[in-house]
């Protein structure tokens, strides 16, 4: 087994440079990791707050549907509003798995899965 005092002062200083670097690296990852964690709890907040709109939405075309004599007009407008917040709801979830498919890469670097020194 090798202790430190085997080493030589540049063996000593190379090894210190490549500590120094994958704590630099680790310290990035983590950085990355907490902003994309962030990132991630806003978008699923968003999801949320678009998908009870869409559903108050939906529950104005039902209410709609059961109603006589219903303006094609308001018919019409309730759909597209229900419509677009659907829309909505469906890219806020796309830019969160996107999201989530960078944190897990973020965790496989951190934990191994990659060499952080690059």
């Amino acid at each position: 087994m090798i202790t430190i005092e085997d080493l030589s002062k540049e063996e000593l200083a190379m090894l210190v440079r490549k500590l120094l670097a994958c704590d630099e690296s680790i310290a990035r990852l983590i950085t990355e990791w907490d902003l994309l964690d962030v990132r991630a709890a806003v978008l699923r907040g968003r999801m949320d707050r678009a998908w009870l709109a869409c559903s108050r939405a939906s529950e104005l075309v039902e209410a709609l549907s059961r109603k006589p004599n219903v303006n094609p007009q308001t018919w019409k407008r309730a759909m597209n509003k229900e419509e677009r917040l659907f829309a909505e709801w469906q890219r806020l979830r796309e830019q969160r798995d996107t999201v989530v498919d960078a944190l897990n890469a973020a965790f496989d670097r951190m934990v191994g899965g990659d060499d952080v020194r690059h």
